[in-house]
């Protein structure tokens, strides 16, 4: 022990990556993508973060980038409305409040035919738990956000297509 207090987090599975990491974010991206062009914003590029340990997306706007948005598929929420009062968000996410930008927090449910969007400044703002999960038995952090802090979306159909091959 290095005298440091060093906070319990999930261990990096490069497995579970693998399985929800890349067809989330093209979800995401599908979806973004989607609603600007419905807004008729034309200038707006989103974009894999060349980064791999930094935040997952990044949005730009006239080739200016502007904010970053971490995904995440939530296995445990397998219904099509959230089944719970308060979105738990990994205390290991604080790394990217970016209090210069207007960063997310983008979660799709397990089929991916819904998303929440949290704004990464309320998520910050909320509380903090320790919520015992199946991945860290004790003392792993989370922000506890109120669920009314989220907007959520309906994905179109086509989404469900990227999960063929994948499953």
């Amino acid at each position: 022990m290095n005298g440091h207090n060093v906070m319990p987090t999930k261990e990096f599975s490069q497995q579970l990556h693998d399985e929800n990491d890349p067809i989330a974010r093209k979800v995401v991206i599908d979806f973004l993508k989607n609603i600007y062009e419905e807004c008729g914003c034309k200038s707006v590029e989103i974009c894999e973060n060349p980064n791999i340990f930094g935040i997952d997306l990044i949005l730009k706007v006239n080739g200016n980038e502007t904010s970053g948005i971490e995904v995440e598929r939530r296995s445990s929420w397998d219904t099509f409305y959230f089944p719970f009062d308060t979105i738990n968000v990994p205390a290991r996410k604080l790394k990217f409040h970016d209090k210069d930008k207007h960063n997310k927090y983008i979660a799709v449910n397990k089929d991916m035919t819904r998303a929440l969007v949290l704004v990464m400044s309320d998520i910050v703002k909320s509380p903090m738990i320790e919520n015992p999960n199946k991945y860290v038995e004790a003392g792993e952090m989370f922000y506890s956000v109120d669920v009314n802090k989220a907007c959520f979306y309906k994905l179109a159909q086509k989404f469900s297509s990227h999960l063929t091959g994948m499953c």
